[in-house]
């Protein structure tokens, strides 16, 4: 069996990949992997790239990812572990600071602010 895509958790790849570099395992026939539920830093993502060579596809998901409810995917084509990308379809974003709910126009360029995000979804 060849495993071409996985989804994972930024701690559950990084067992993954220290176990596949301790016994010396490349998987060649990895094509994407999706990560959700933190970030990718760089260590990581160059762990990975060493881990799956043919790697085509490595991307960072925002969103509810317990419950596999994604709010933002980058394009389908990329190897990027920073940009979380645009809105799924249905999702419209709007940042906005504290418990007030401030948007950007209303907040100070360069202080320091914990940002949430509005979240709407259509429903059909």
């Amino acid at each position: 069996m060849q495993v071409t895509a996985l989804y994972s958790f930024p701690g559950r790849l990084y067992s993954l990949v220290q176990a596949m570099k301790s016994s010396g395992t490349q998987v060649d026939s990895m094509r994407k992997l999706c990560v959700g539920g933190g970030p990718v830093n760089e260590a990581l993502a160059r762990h990975v790239l060493d881990a799956f060579p043919k790697l085509r596809n490595l991307r960072n998901l925002y969103g509810l990812v317990e419950c596999g409810g994604l709010l933002t995917s980058p394009g389908l084509s990329e190897i990027n572990c920073v940009d979380v990308g645009f809105p799924t379809p249905n999702v419209e974003l709007k940042p906005s600071f504290g418990l007030s709910g401030a948007g950007l126009h209303n907040f100070p360029i360069g202080a320091a602010a914990i940002i949430n995000f509005i979240i709407t979804i259509a429903v059909d």
